[in-house]
Parts: structure tokens; C-alpha cells; sequence
């Protein structure tokens, strides 16, 4: 066993037939983590399939764990875990992860490969992905890394067939990309920042810390509660490989008495932590695939002082292998604190 930041391990634990709790959960958290973008309908990608596998993290390992993690017992970079689901892999690095080389253009073409997966950085300026998606054959975008860039381009290029956001994926990272690849696991992971257009850096000026939206500079806003534009991919996307409706199970009150719920709290440690409602939602998956699902619950509301938030995510809540046709129940809870809000001084 050793640590190489272009180079997987020949064997993990965990294939080589070991349990253990923290691997397992560095799997899962990978795994339900990927967030998929979009899909024209090419995955789950069948077995036995050739790959062509570029860009400069194809087979990367170490930088797949960000820059804050401890000393893993194993990495597993997409090329292993490629192979590991039976698929044929050539590799071609393309680029470099730090830079925009691009020597390896000949071999990256993939003519032979049935299905092209670009692993690269948050970076669409490459040249390498425009020319893939002129190859003719099936391109999967999968971008790593922790931020976010203008995706328009790829989202309206019908020769790139699918995006995959795999954020810092971890030990485990390239088992669980492949794994939701190739439907082995459905993919159910929600967007946890916003896409904003390109122009938003020239927008935003570097020492403007606001929020808030702000008319006399043209400064449009931060993050989902206050962006005013028109987001690539708002704050909590995610598609599925099926499709759910939601509606509440209970019919939720339409009036609170705050002297009630000040009362019902009481027991609290703190005001703040006391239960404001519990919300029971019915999830129903109404595809042909099991899947996860995220229900999301926001609030928009004009209370307190202005300026006031689009919306915000004051709950939110992970069901776990609905089946097909299936029906299950979950529930969202939302403290006072969570929907309260404070003036200047902090009083809420």
C-alpha cells in the first residue's frame, strides 16, 4: 500500500474483503454527495462499455480529498474505479490540473472509446472540452473541486451529453463516480452553492463583502438568499435518474399563536432550539428507479427588517431507497430560530 497523487491503489480494505464503519461512511458521503446536472438520457451507462477517461484527473487520487482531510487508509482515483465497475478504460491526462496544457489533444480524441468521461477541474475555458464534444461519441462531464463556474456552454451543448459535479469526493471517490455512473446507485445529491453566471465576478467587486443586492454599484447579490440574477444552477439543483412528487401528508396550520409556541417551548435550553412545526411530507417516486431524495423546505416571508431575503432553506431531509412506484413519508423539522429573523443590533 502507498500514497501517490497520480497513481490508485492496487487494493483497498474494502475489496480486499475488510469492514470498516469509517470507510464505509467516507463511501456513502461520496457517493450521496455527487450531484447530477444534466442528462440527456445516456446514463446509467451500460456494462462492458469502452471508456476513454481524460483530463487531469482521470487518475488523481490525493488532490481528490481537498485540502483539509486526514491520513486515508486508501485512495481510489476514477481510473480504479472504472475498471473496478468492468469497464474497458483508456486514460489520456489531455491537461493538467494546475494549467491549461493541452499536448495531449491526439490521443484525447477517443475515437475508438464508446463513451468519452472527461474528469477535469472547474474549468470550461479548456479548449479540450470543446474539442471532445465534436468527436461524435457520447461526453460525460464530471467536475471535481469545491466551487462553481458558468456552466451555460455545456448545458447548451447538446454534444455534451451529461455534467456531474463530484465536488472533493474523497478516498472513495472513484467508486462512488462510477458507481453512480453506472446506476449502481442513483444519484440524489442537491447543489449546496449557486451557479452564478460569468458575469457576476465583474459585477461583484473584490472588496465588497454585501450580501445584499446593491442598485448604485450593479452588485446583484450573494448566495440563493439574495442573488437577483438569473442563476445557471440555482442553489439545491439535482436531477435524478426518475422522477418524484411531493405533497403534505398533514395538512400544515395556516395561523401560529406566538404566545403558544413561546409556551410549548418553555422546556427548550434555548428559545431559539424550541420546535416551531414539524412538517409531514409524502415523497412518491413516480420513475422506474430506486432513488434517494432530498426535500428541501424554504421560507420567503416580508417579517423583520428590510432588505428581506428571496428565501431561505430552513429544513431539509434525506429519504433513502424509495423504490419505484413506491411511497414514503418524511419529516421536516423547523425551530423558531430558524425562521426568525434580527435587526442591526441582533434582536430578533
Amino acid at each position: 500500500m502507498y500514497l501517490s497523487s497520480h497513481h490508485s491503489f492496487i487494493e483497498s480494505p474494502i475489496s480486499a474483503g475488510y469492514f470498516d464503519p469509517a470507510d464505509t461512511l467516507a463511501y456513502n458521503v461520496a457517493a450521496e454527495g455527487i450531484v447530477l446536472l444534466k442528462n440527456d438520457g445516456i446514463l446509467p451507462l451500460k456494462p462492458a462499455l469502452k471508456i476513454a477517461l481524460i483530463g487531469p484527473w482521470g487518475n488523481e487520487t490525493v488532490a481528490m480529498q481537498g485540502n483539509y482531510f486526514g491520513t486515508p487508509p486508501f485512495l481510489i482515483s476514477p481510473q480504479a474505479g472504472a475498471v473496478a465497475a468492468g469497464y474497458s478504460v483508456t486514460v489520456v491526462q489531455g491537461a493538467t490540473i494546475a494549467g491549461t496544457d493541452t499536448s495531449g489533444f491526439a490521443a484525447a480524441a477517443a475515437k475508438l472509446a464508446d463513451v468519452i468521461v472527461h474528469a477535469g477541474r472547474i474549468d470550461n475555458t479548456l479548449s479540450l472540452i470543446q474539442m471532445l464534444a465534436t468527436v461524435g461519441k457520447p461526453l460525460v462531464v464530471v467536475q471535481f473541486g469545491g466551487g462553481q463556474i458558468d456552466n451555460t456552454a455545456l448545458k447548451s451543448n447538446a454534444a455534451a451529453n451529461l455534467i456531474l459535479w463530484a465536488g472533493y469526493p474523497g478516498q472513495s471517490g472513484g467508486t462512488a463516480l462510477f458507481d453512480v455512473i453506472r446506476g449502481k446507485v442513483a444519484p440524489a445529491g442537491c447543489l449546496p452553492l449557486t451557479q452564478y453566471l460569468a458575469a457576476h465576478t465583474s459585477q461583484v467587486q473584490m472588496a465588497d463583502m454585501n450580501l445584499h443586492p446593491n442598485i448604485t454599484s450593479g452588485n446583484p447579490g450573494r448566495t440563493y438568499k439574495w442573488y437577483t440574477g438569473t442563476a445557471v444552477y440555482p442553489f439545491g439543483s439535482g436531477l435524478h435518474y426518475t422522477a418524484f412528487t411531493l405533497a403534505f401528508a398533514i395538512t400544515p396550520a395556516t395561523t401560529y399563536s406566538i404566545a403558544t409556541l413561546v409556551a410549548n417551548v418553555a422546556s427548550a435550553p434555548f428559545l431559539d432550539l424550541g420546535v416551531f412545526d414539524t412538517f409531514s411530507i409524502s415523497v412518491h417516486n413516480t420513475g422506474a428507479v430506486a432513488s434517494d431524495f432530498v426535500s428541501l423546505l424554504f421560507v420567503t416571508s416580508t417579517a423583520g427588517p428590510a432588505p428581506h431575503p428571496i428565501k431561505e432553506l430552513i429544513s431539509y431531509s434525506r429519504v433513502h431507497g424509495v423504490a419505484a412506484g413506491a411511497t414514503t413519508t418524511t419529516q421536516l423539522k423547523v425551530t423558531l430560530g430558524s425562521i426568525s429573523r434580527t435587526d442591526a443590533n441582533g434582536s430578533a
